[in-house]
Parts: structure tokens; C-alpha cells; sequence
């Protein structure tokens, strides 16, 4: 290890510096954050006999999470194309999500925990709440289109105040920073992008009963996704320009 900066484990961050030696379980997004210009690293992988193929696939992920993050920019944000590590179709999809993305960053960028915690009137939805929200639908898609089920009574209870919002949402979301929201989001993405990249373009068009039993293919319930994120968006704008002087 060169140089200093924090580490992120999936769980925690911690200082590292000079000689350090890291470790993160396999499978659980990490990163290094805040490093300095001389950071430098080896990465090795260990694991039991025949786990070669399942690092080949993580780093072909990790690099395809690389890419789409890359194209976020400000100039090919207005492109929609092909994206490196993902099949054609799915790659435009990100491309549009991370347009997306970026837009509900941005709506919410430089408010304070008092900020996201206002309540406009009793029937609202804080900011906060609303983008608790956008990540806790993205987890129910994830494990509804990749895994084909519905959310664990373990994962109920970690999501569903966000996902159902209302009263429940308004009593008890309160008084996280925005850097809780920020890693709510980007760690629920990185999942998602990870995923992705394992999927072909014919896993998008694969149909199966959805709403009052109706047909739907997963190309429609990502859009949703999509389309549910840019609704609370424009909530979240609405909700910024009234908030108290």
C-alpha cells in the first residue's frame, strides 16, 4: 500500500496509510475514497480451488460498474449508447439510469439533515424520506427481477418504512445526514449494476405475470424503476423550493 486515504469495507471506513493491509469479503462492494496522489495498491485474490472463474466474473463486474459510473459526465450523460462490460440494450438502460441518478443528486445537493427532514404539511413526504424511497424500490426490483422472489421479512424491515411512507415514514425517518441517503443510493446501485452486467439483452425481454396478472417483461419493471426515480425527483424539487428561509 502507497499513499493515505479511507477505505470502505461495505460496512465501515477506515483510515489506511503506508504498509496497510486491507481486506474485504468477497462479493461486498468496497472502494478507496479521499486518496492521496501517490496511492498505489496491490489487489490479490484468495479463495478455494476452482474460485478462478467466480474472480474473472467479479473483476469483469467491477469494471463495468467502472465504466458506467464514467459516463455520467456532463458531456456523454446526453448520450444514449453502448456502454463497455454491459450487452447492448442493457447498457442504454444505465446510461438512462444514471441520467437519473444524477438529476436526484443534484436535487439534493448541499441540504442539511434539518433540510431533509422538513415537512411541508401533514400529508407530505419529507426529502429525505423521498429518497430513501428511490433507493428501497430499487431493492425490491432487485430481488423481484434477480432473484425471483419477493423481499425477506429481514429485508421488510430494513426497506419497508421507506417504501411504504405515509405516517410510519414521517415519525421515524428523521435526523439522518446526507451522507446517509448519498450511500443509501450508491450502494443499492452498485448492486444493481453488478447484476446487470451478468445479464444479456434477452434477460430483459423475459415475460412474467405483474400487475392484476398482466404481462411484463423486466425491460418494463427496470423502466419503472427508472420512471418511479424521476417522479419523487420532481417531488424533491418541489419540496426544495419551499423550504424555509
Amino acid at each position: 500500500m502507497r499513499g493515505t486515504g479511507l477505505f470502505f469495507d461495505g460496512e465501515t471506513r477506515r483510515p489506511f496509510c503506508p504498509g496497510d493491509f486491507l481486506f474485504a469479503p468477497a462479493g461486498r462492494a468496497h472502494r478507496f475514497e479521499q486518496f492521496s496522489d501517490d496511492f498505489a495498491t496491490w489487489v490479490v485474490y484468495y479463495g478455494p480451488e476452482g474460485g478462478e472463474r467466480a474472480v474473472e466474473q467479479a473483476v469483469r463486474e467491477d469494471c463495468a460498474v467502472e465504466a458506467s459510473q464514467m459516463h455520467t459526465g456532463p458531456l456523454s450523460a446526453y448520450l444514449i449508447q453502448d456502454l463497455p462490460g454491459f450487452t447492448p440494450q442493457i447498457g442504454r438502460l444505465v446510461v438512462m439510469m444514471n441520467y437519473a441518478r444524477v438529476t436526484t443528486v443534484q436535487a439534493v445537493e448541499g441540504l442539511t439533515t434539518r433540510q431533509l427532514d422538513y415537512l411541508h404539511d401533514s400529508g407530505s413526504n419529507t426529502i429525505g424520506a423521498l429518497v430513501g424511497h428511490v433507493a428501497a424500490v430499487e431493492v425490491a426490483y432487485q430481488v423481484h427481477t434477480f432473484e425471483g422472489r419477493d423481499l425477506s421479512e429481514h429485508e421488510r424491515k430494513e426497506w419497508n418504512t421507506f417504501l411504504e411512507l405515509g405516517e410510519q415514514a414521517r415519525r421515524e425517518i428523521r435526523g439522518h445526514p446526507p451522507e446517509y441517503y448519498m450511500r443509501l443510493l450508491t450502494d443499492v446501485r452498485q448492486k444493481t449494476l453488478r447484476a446487470l452486467a451478468q445479464r444479456t439483452d434477452q434477460w430483459l425481454y423475459e415475460q412474467a405475470p405483474f400487475w392484476g396478472g398482466q404481462p411484463a417483461n423486466n425491460y418494463f419493471k427496470w423502466f419503472h424503476v427508472l420512471e418511479d426515480e424521476i417522479n419523487h425527483r420532481g417531488q424533491i424539487r418541489w419540496l426544495r423550493k419551499r423550504l424555509p428561509g
